[in-house]
């Protein structure tokens, strides 16, 4: 009982946290709400999605055990989380909207939709030099590995697609992806694996420029 009531009120969030009084609205595609509200960027979705699976954690914190590779997302946090992406896609979308929504769909379980998202953005004029590009698939493989369950195999076509982008501008980006693999492979106790993506890690980092390597 305790549960159901704490997944009512995550879900209750989730659906807010992704409305915004248009007065208050700042950036992304406007999609009038017949309330006068208007709908927020993707990136509250996401944030929408992680607070309803916290409320979920705490109802069994005391059996809960992290397993991302097998975790699952509740059915209810799936099915908020398809509601707000379709307003999202109802609006005109931005190339800044385009990573957070695949990260949404994700949640949803729709690993095809978050695919074309993640690459349409990659297509993007301003996502062809090194330095933004290695951002991107950062940012992609983080939220990758941060689903659940962690898609393993995905993050690391993009890390191999990663690997293959020249020049130093885009060792930020590889430094972040290791970072990410490596914290991943540690939670799940993986010591050949964390090895690996921390050499790759340190290997990335002496690309980095002495100034970036200073301010990242």
């Amino acid at each position: 009982m305790r549960t159901t009531r704490m997944m009512g009120a995550a879900v209750a969030l989730l659906s807010g946290a992704a409305l915004m009084p248009t007065a208050a609205r700042a950036q992304g595609p406007e999609t009038p709400e017949p309330d006068g509200y208007t709908f927020y960027w993707p990136g509250s979705c996401v944030e929408g999605a992680k607070r309803a699976k916290q409320f979920y954690w705490r109802a069994r914190q005391d059996s809960a055990a992290w397993t991302p590779a097998s975790d699952t997302t509740l059915d209810d946090v799936k099915r908020v989380a398809r509601e707000c992406a379709a307003k999202m896609e109802s609006g005109a979308l931005v190339a800044h909207d385009l990573i957070p929504l695949g990260q949404v769909y994700l949640a949803a379980g729709d690993d095809a939709r978050a695919k074309s998202l993640f690459d349409r953005r990659l297509a993007q004029a301003d996502a062809q030099a090194p330095g933004p590009r290695g951002w991107f698939m950062a940012q992609i493989v983080e939220g990758l590995l941060a689903a659940l369950p962690a898609r393993t195999d995905a993050a690391l076509a993009y890390i191999a697609q990663l690997d293959k982008v020249p020049g130093a501008e885009a060792a930020i980006g590889r430094v972040r992806a290791y970072d990410a693999l490596a914290i991943y492979y540690r939670g799940m106790t993986n010591d050949a694996s964390i090895l690996k993506a921390s050499d790759s890690l340190i290997s990335s980092g002496k690309e980095l420029s002495a100034r970036d390597r200073i301010e990242f």
